[in-house]
């Protein structure tokens, strides 16, 4: 919206010949231009303005709010005023765009209007100002500066006085409240105001403060002293009387019958009011103008006003079509201009001549134009809209945030901040013994065992570790090598063998599997079980468990199911591996457990370890939400015990043995290079920053993920991009509070040090949840949105530009 401020200047004074006097007009706007102008005194005008006020005066003589006459209609007197006002008015409005149309002014006035030419130009405000009261005085409303009165639509006349002393606060949003006095109706009927400005109760809060017979006047002015300086605020004062100028007191207005008060008498209260919301004011009264020029100076934004005395009848009118734009969510310069308008109608202008001429709006310069706003569900929601600079920097968050590369690398340093601050606390789990023990092929191992070609590993060293492995007190070995292919030779035959032995010795056997299950050679699933190997994210995520079928375990998850039914007392009845069983393993097992409803009622593991229903949906989104993560903020020692293949040969391993009847133990590559389905895969390349063991491989991956199992340290992770969203709408909640806060601007500092201090409390929160309730929930994304909206707000600020978010 562009504005131009216009100041009106006599020069050249001589009081003796006032044909030497100028009028200088100053022109200025937004970017510091400038244009000036001089015209000579309009003496002409001035003359025409006095005749044009009598015939006014004489007119409207009876019932006018400045001074009190008994009430009647308008009586017809012997002079026609009625004719003699018309013909008054055509001249002084004639008059009056004669002189501006001079030549002198062209270039002021092409520059006014070509900004009506720009796109996106609704409004063009100028803020008029003039050193002199006879210039006031003129109608500058009625300036014509592209053609008729009001023809463009997009140039409007506010007036400025030309000394403003107090700062603007900004508004308060908040549903709009209205402050109504009526002063003294002893010989005037304001019930056309009360309903008028009642017509707005359902979308305002109003209160009505006035003289009643036998009210006491010092309790009157109390009322009303302490009515405007209520600490709810108000957003408009509205009065309805009697009003008058005075040069030293600001104006003054009839409370009561024959008591007046000032503006100046009322400084301290209105001041209070200001600070509390107050934006406008509307006084529905005589000769204003030194009223709003004391408003507008001690901080009001907004004053409407009539400049001349103002017949009750007209007043009526006048306040029944303001308050009906007022309740349309116009803005009050548009209400003032759509009365004024209904008044240039025929019917309305034979009735009320010159009525058109009377009001004027006086307005701080760029000050946001008071309106009723709609308040409600739908008004709120509005207020929620971001700006165009916050839909920027929200969009790109969220096309960050739904990319899962990304969404890996802010978890990894989630995790790393998490496992520094476990480590700090010394929060880490109080297990004496990790629940796994991996036996590691590693390099050394190979080299011990002269294994040249490592692409299969070599069948018969794997036999070797299953029979040490097997003589321990262990009952359950999981192997985390694929044994789909049975070639029939030596070392195959070894491994077979080594593996029935096992089973003799009441060992649980569970094999990893890719796309095809163990060869039926090297055993059977009739007495043997087995679980996809397949891993997540690099490891980040969770493989859940699904008990609908063999086929949907994975390797971890039918680890965790065989310990927990081989530790709890409950299942002392449970079967063994048998090599005569003729049925499937694991379909025995399902049996076994059906009659306890113990996979339907979720008893053995924590429902966390299920997909929910929202984690699917978000698949079809390429997204993970809620999908449970590998802690690897807890340290790798607390997890699993990892010994090389060939100590377990070659060594008596005590203390390993004194634990193992306690662990699950898992065969597993130790990261030599050529480990995995393809070459290396099994060596995670790029693993997460918190994992602090020398190599992080698949089956490391696999012991997290069992210890998580059997723990039950499943943790959810909160998605950045829902965290985000409500940062956003903390960040906008903030912004629109702080808007509504009178001092903000002179405690900027001090509400940066709240919100610093808030967003450390939600960092040492979001650690401690993590660790207590199992819930990651993000740090820099909503912390970084957050500051960048309320940064956004402070700039917005400092440019004027909150309350309207103009972008």
């Amino acid at each position: 919206m562009k504005y131009f401020n216009l100041e009106v200047e006599i020069t050249s004074v001589n009081a003796d010949n006032l044909d030497k006097q100028n009028c200088s007009f100053k022109l200025s706007w937004q970017d510091s231009r400038r244009l000036s102008a001089t015209l000579k005194y309009p003496t002409k005008l001035i003359e025409n303005y006095a005749r044009w006020q009598n015939a006014y005066h004489n007119y409207y003589t009876q019932n006018s709010r400045g001074k009190v006459i008994d009430e009647g209609d308008i009586p017809a007197p012997e002079i026609d005023w009625l004719a003699k006002l018309n013909e008054e008015q055509k001249t002084l409005v004639t008059e009056f765009n004669e002189w501006l149309r001079d030549k002198n002014l062209y270039d002021i006035r092409e520059e006014i209007k070509n900004a009506t030419n720009k796109p996106n130009s609704h409004w063009i405000d100028i803020f008029l100002s003039c050193n002199s009261e006879e210039l006031a005085r003129l109608p500058w409303e009625a300036w014509e500066i592209s053609g008729s009165f009001g023809a463009s639509g997009k140039i409007r006349i506010s007036r400025t006085p030309t000394n403003i002393l107090e700062k603007p606060v900004q508004p308060i949003r908040r549903k709009a409240r209205i402050l109504t006095i009526i002063g003294d109706d002893n010989c005037l009927n304001f019930q056309a105001d009360r309903e008028a400005v009642k017509s707005l109760s359902q979308m305002t809060n109003i209160q009505f403060i006035g003289w009643q017979p036998g009210v006491n006047i010092d309790e009157l002015k109390n009322q009303i002293w302490q009515a405007i300086a209520d600490s709810n605020g108000w957003d408009i004062l509205f009065f309805a009387g009697h009003s008058d100028e005075t040069n030293l007191t600001g104006g003054q207005f009839s409370i009561a019958p024959g008591v007046f008060v000032s503006i100046n008498q009322l400084e301290n209260p209105l001041k209070i009011a200001i600070k509390n919301g107050l934006q406008a004011a509307i006084f529905n009264s005589c000769q204003g103008i030194s009223i709003a020029e004391s408003l507008i100076s001690l901080g009001l934004t907004q004053v409407v006003v009539m400049r001349e005395l103002i017949h009750n009848k007209v007043a009526h009118e006048f306040i029944i079509n303001f308050t009906q734009s007022l309740a349309a969510h116009k803005d009050i310069h548009e209400a003032l201009l759509d009365t004024c308008r209904i008044f240039c109608q025929t019917e309305k202008s034979l009735t009320y001549p010159s009525a058109y001429l009377i009001p004027s709006l006086f307005r701080r310069p760029n000050s946001e134009l008071f309106k009723i706003e709609p308040f409600g569900f739908k008004q709120w929601l509005k207020s929620y809209l971001p700006t165009t600079k916050e839909a920027i920097v929200l969009l790109s968050f969220l096309i960050i945030a739904w990319q899962l590369p990304m969404q890996q690398f802010l978890l990894d340093w989630r995790i790393f901040v998490q496992a520094i601050y476990r480590q700090l606390t010394g929060q880490n789990l109080t297990n004496k013994t990790p629940p796994v023990l991996l036996v590691e092929i590693d390099n050394e191992s190979i080299r011990k065992a002269k294994i040249t070609d490592t692409t299969i590993m070599d069948r018969g060293y794997l036999a070797k570790l299953v029979e040490e492995i097997s003589q321990s007190e262990a009952k359950i070995i999981g192997i985390d090598y694929l044994l789909d292919r049975f070639n029939g030779g030596e070392s195959d035959r070894l491994l077979a063998t080594a593996l029935q032995t096992a089973v003799k010795k009441q060992k649980w056997i569970v094999f990893a599997k890719y796309e095809y299950g163990v060869n039926s050679e090297f055993a059977s699933l009739n007495w043997s079980l087995e679980g996809d190997m397949t891993v997540l994210g690099d490891g980040r995520y969770l493989t859940t468990i699904d008990f609908s079928g063999s086929n949907d375990l994975t390797f971890a998850s039918m680890l965790a199911l065989v310990y927990q039914l081989n530790n709890d007392n409950k299942y002392n009845d449970l079967l063994l591996p048998n090599l005569e069983s003729k049925n499937d393993l694991f379909n025995q097992l399902s049996d076994y457990l059906e009659p306890k409803k113990v996979v339907k009622n979720e008893k053995l593991f924590s429902p966390a370890a299920r997909l929910n229903l929202l984690t699917i949906l978000s698949y079809w989104l390429r997204q993970m939400w809620l999908h449970p993560i590998v802690d690897f903020s807890i340290s790798y020692d607390q997890v699993y015990d990892s010994i090389p293949a060939w100590q377990i040969l070659e060594s008596n391993n005590s203390l390993i043995r004194d634990k193992i009847k306690e662990q699950v133990v898992i065969i597993a590559p130790g990261g030599y290079e050529n480990a995995g389905v393809k070459f290396g895969e099994d060596n995670i390349e790029h693993p997460p920053i918190a994992f602090r063991d020398e190599k992080l491989t698949g089956g490391k991956i696999h012991a997290y993920l069992l210890h998580h199992f059997l723990t039950n340290r499943l943790v959810v992770p909160i998605p950045d991009l829902w965290m985000i969203l409500m940062a956003a709408f903390l960040g906008k909640s903030v912004i629109l509070i702080l808007n509504d806060c009178t001092d903000y601007p002179q405690k900027h500092n001090r509400w940066v040090v709240v919100f610093a201090v808030g967003n450390l409390g939600y960092l040492m929160v979001s650690l401690q949840v993590y660790i207590s309730g199992a819930i990651l929930l993000p740090i820099l994304s909503p912390s970084a949105i957050f500051w960048i909206y309320f940064l956004l707000n402070k700039r917005m600020r400092s440019h004027g530009l909150c309350h309207g978010y103009t972008d």
